[in-house]
């Protein structure tokens, strides 16, 4: 690239995509520490291009592979009904009775089934109890303050006594992975 530095051109992807897999090509292998600040996926080297080339290929289908695991998730009712939808869609659930409201940024679900059953499901992928009647996802937490959890679309929900410290920790671990 003669007009434009590689690492440069990483960067503003980064920004516009965080979770890009980079593959830095280059046959000079001073770059690779350089490359570093970027955090790419790869550096394949010029001279062994065919063979480290395929190797990256197949490690990239496979984290994608793993990534789209965790996209889609499928809530099942006690009835066995499924609702499948897009994880970072999910803004958060909340217990009504005998039936958990699944809330997405595209509307709202109703299903039988219990909070309780539920976590259990999706506490692997995220979701936290922030209170006794609902389960949030942490992808869409904004702030956690003493009585309330913000989520990024500005809805307020309760927060239990005595979850708000568990709370920031967990918000902390999740923005740290």
């Amino acid at each position: 690239m003669p007009e434009r530095n590689g690492i440069d051109l990483a960067e503003e992807i980064k920004k516009k995509s965080p979770e890009a897999l980079l593959i830095f090509v280059s046959g000079r292998e001073e770059f690779v520490f350089e490359s570093f600040r970027v955090h790419p996926f790869s550096f394949v080297r010029k001279m062994f291009l065919e063979s480290d080339l395929c190797k990256v290929v197949r490690e990239i289908k496979e984290v994608i592979r793993e990534r789209e695991k965790y996209r889609r998730i499928i809530i099942t009712d006690e009835t066995g009904y499924e609702f499948v939808t897009d994880v970072n869609k999910v803004l958060y659930l909340e217990a009504k009775d005998k039936y958990v409201q699944v809330f997405t940024e595209n509307g709202e679900r109703l299903i039988r089934s219990s909070l309780k059953e539920q976590q259990k499901k999706l506490e692997q992928i995220n979701f936290r109890r922030c209170h006794k009647s609902f389960l949030v996802n942490m992808r869409k937490v904004y702030a956690v303050r003493c009585d309330r959890v913000i989520l990024v679309n500005r809805k307020e929900l309760p927060l239990g006594r005595g979850k708000a410290t568990e709370l920031k920790r967990e918000l902390s671990r999740y923005l740290l992975e």
